[in-house]
């Protein structure tokens, strides 16, 4: 694996420029240029008069490198080192664009509070809830309409006529972000990466492949194993652990799970009643705090990690490699490196499965809605303190590009793939690392291939304006060899082909008319502000006290918590979500 890593890095330096080869350079795309008819739920072409004018003459210049700073608070993953992979430097040879990436620790809202009381702003700032509202207000953005609109013909073509949802609001129709415009589709058999109820392939292969619908199913399996498991790999068997107190990764673990398992979409904070378009604090909804409840039982039974509200995510993470937690509530993402080592260190069994468990099971789980349409407003914005808009703009433009998605998805022509009769052909090698669950961690943090998938990313059976494919035609009979022996184990025993396939499929799920709601500018006000920082500061701590109380006094604690809710005046601030739907929705045409 490493003598394969250095020989294609070699490869790569002394060929950086045939990057993304096999189509035309995005300096000398048509605005016209024909749209991608084959992947399925790509956006239709953008309507007349939102077409971008002919593209001038760039007035800087692409082969002098450029570096600018970025304050990622929200969107790709944070495994990124400043481009210094494979593709990262083939970008920067094509956009003479070079990013430094920095993830703050902790509560993301506290580093953006600094850097706008100080004005010392970085380049570019990746959107996370309400940030783009703070910075507007603090007046630290650019606003991109014009120049997307008449300089960025990929980026106009790429979104096509879901381009007007950039806009900001129906007061300020400025663009202030690039958006994310990721293009969903049906997935093909694989692993789910969204937030589910995990067990230990061991659990279910113990217990003869069970169904997993409802909490009493999850937690009579977690129990039954930890009974006959007390110790896992020398160490004590931890039932369920939760990461609750390591910045915004609560809301992943702790409460975003309550609205999912009772058959709600994810809108942040917010229920948005689909028949009357009234937002609400989710939490007030009597069959979330039965949700909670369940966590309080699983608590005093002493399935519940104690240390779920207090532990870091390193500690967290550094529990689930060491093989001995049974269950996780996460998303696959927030556990994939840990799981990963637990698979290699400990054994395959200690490997996760997810389930969409519901509180009833004749609701729906929504994880696979499509809730933006594939364009969030937000994305990755500019600065009053970039260094050149023009550059970056055009560095965007490329990523949005046939010529950058064949390059983000695929890698380095000579490198990675070659181009054979007109035909993408990968690498046999390349193929055979991206088909081993056990290398494809490395390989994508050397290669850069998928690291970049957060910016105009679209699904799958997508084909190039000249007829090139960005996926492999990987066969049922490749994909299944590509799962660990513990993997096909459990797909076997619940007979299906991906563990993608225990869930609703996007064609069974609603798209939603306004998105996601926690996309919207939230805390628009002073008063706004204020509500949502209290009302985020309060609900942390009250559901760690409810979850981590006496049954007896759960009621009591529960109560406690709506009062403070009220005693902030959430109604307030769930007024001015409703209004941000309906404005939302007659800025999309609804």
């Amino acid at each position: 694996m490493a003598k394969l890593i250095k020989q294609m890095a070699a490869m790569a330096l002394a060929g950086l420029m045939l990057a993304g080869c096999g189509t035309p350079a995005n300096s000398n795309t048509p605005a016209d240029a024909p749209q991608n008819t084959a992947a399925a739920n790509t956006n239709t072409e953008t309507k007349q008069s939102e077409q971008p004018a002919s593209v001038p003459a760039p007035t800087f210049d692409v082969t002098k490198v450029e570096e600018f700073d970025i304050l990622m608070l929200g969107g790709l993953s944070d495994d990124l080192s400043d481009m210094d992979d494979m593709v990262g430097k083939a970008i920067t040879e094509k956009t003479g664009v070079k990013l430094n990436f920095e993830f703050p620790v902790g509560d993301w809202a506290e580093k953006l509070a600094l850097v706008i009381a100080g004005g010392d702003y970085p380049d570019l700032i990746g959107n996370k809830d309400n940030a783009i509202t703070q910075l507007v207000e603090a007046k630290a953005l650019v606003g991109l309409r014009d120049k997307i609109m008449s300089n960025a013909p990929n980026i106009v073509s790429y979104i096509g006529d879901k381009i007007n949802r950039l806009t900001y609001s129906i007061d300020d129709p400025e663009f202030y972000g690039f958006g994310s415009a990721n293009n969903y589709n049906e997935p093909t058999p694989g692993e789910y990466w969204g937030v589910g109820f995990g067990l230990q392939h061991d659990v279910v292969i113990q217990a003869g492949f069970p169904e997993v619908k409802d909490l009493q199913d999850y937690e009579k399996l977690i129990a039954d194993y930890k009974a006959a498991n007390p110790e896992i790999n020398g160490q004590p068997a931890i039932g369920v652990s939760l990461i609750a107190a390591d910045g915004w990764r609560w809301k992943i673990s702790v409460t975003n799970p309550a609205f999912l398992a009772n058959g709600k979409p994810d809108d942040g904070e917010w229920f948005v009643n689909t028949d009357t378009f009234q937002a609400e604090f989710h939490y007030k909804d009597p069959n979330e705090k039965e949700y909670f409840r369940w966590l309080n039982h699983m608590n005093d039974i002493g399935l519940l990690d104690p240390e779920s509200f207090t532990q870091s995510y390193d500690a967290y993470q550094a529990k689930i490699s060491s093989g001995r937690v049974i269950g996780v509530i996460d998303a696959l993402w927030s556990i994939d490196i840990a799981r990963r080592e637990a698979r290699e260190v400990v054994g395959e069994e200690r490997d996760f499965i997810l389930f969409p468990v519901l509180v009833d099971p004749a609701t729906q789980n929504w994880s696979s809605e499509r809730s933006s349409g594939g364009v969030d407003g937000g994305g990755i914005m500019v600065t009053t303190a970039c260094k050149n808009v023009d550059k970056i703009v055009n560095f965007f433009d490329f990523l949005a590009s046939d010529e950058g998605q064949l390059l983000k998805k695929c890698g380095i022509e000579g490198v990675h793939y070659d181009m054979i009769d007109g035909v993408r052909v990968t690498n046999p090698e390349v193929k055979a690392i991206r088909l081993d669950p056990n290398q494809t961690l490395e390989f994508r943090k050397t290669s850069g291939i998928g690291r970049y998938n957060s910016i105009y990313t679209p699904g799958r059976g997508y084909v190039t304006a000249n007829g090139i494919p960005l996926d492999d035609p990987f066969d049922d009979t490749e994909s299944w060899e590509s799962y660990t022996e513990s993997q096909r184990t459990v797909l076997d025993g619940y007979g299906v082909r991906g563990f993608n396939m225990l869930y609703p499929s996007s064609s069974e799920v609603t798209e939603s008319p306004f998105g996601a709601a926690w996309t919207l500018a939230i805390g628009k006000t002073e008063d706004t502000e204020v509500i949502l920082k209290k009302a985020e500061e309060i609900t942390l701590k009250a559901i760690a006290r409810a979850v981590l109380a006496k049954p007896a006094e759960f009621d009591a604690e529960w109560d406690k918590f709506m009062k403070e809710i009220e005693d902030i005046n959430i109604a307030l601030l769930e007024a001015e979500v409703t209004a941000l739907v309906a404005e939302r929705m007659q800025l999309w045409g609804y």
